[in-house]
């Protein structure tokens, strides 16, 4: 999960439990799908922009785990932190941002920092699955609305 500053809703609106997205919540819809089609390495599950976050299941492939035996876990190897999620983020926020400033909102910004969740089992990855699928009709109970239904109204361009 990742926030605007603020958690200012710029990407659109929930009409009807359905996102309608703005013309930067297009930006970002559409730089996210750029995400998974430039990086191999990439597979990109769910996924929902939501007015003012954006939701999204990535699968990131690694060959060959490193296995920690102090700990008792996996972990991909050195070398694949390139494609960690923090890369992949820290790629996805500046070319979405140049492109919205671009747009004509030179004061959107996104939050510096991110919500991962490791998804380790099928149950769990179907959770979160349907909690993507089905945020936008569950908006009203989002910890982000929230947020948002607090905060003065914003031009939404």
């Amino acid at each position: 999960t990742i926030c605007t500053r603020g958690q200012a809703c710029l990407f659109g609106d929930i009409l009807d439990g359905e996102m309608r997205l703005s013309a930067i919540g297009d930006i970002v819809a559409g730089e996210w799908r750029r995400t998974g089609e430039l990086r191999p390495y990439v597979e990109l599950d769910e996924w929902v922009v939501m007015p003012n976050h954006l939701h999204g299941v990535v699968i990131i492939k690694s060959t060959q785990p490193v296995e920690t035996p102090r700990w008792g876990v996996s972990a991909p190897p050195p070398a694949a932190s390139a494609g960690s999620l923090g890369s992949i983020l820290g790629q996805f926020k500046p070319v979405s941002t140049k492109r919205i400033w671009a747009a004509g909102r030179r004061d959107f910004s996104w939050q510096p920092r991110f919500y991962e969740h490791v998804i380790r089992n099928e149950a769990s990855l179907n959770r979160i699955r349907e909690y993507v699928v089905n945020n936008p009709a569950k908006w009203e109970l989002d910890k982000y609305y929230l947020t948002a239904a607090l905060m003065p109204a914003i031009d939404r361009r």
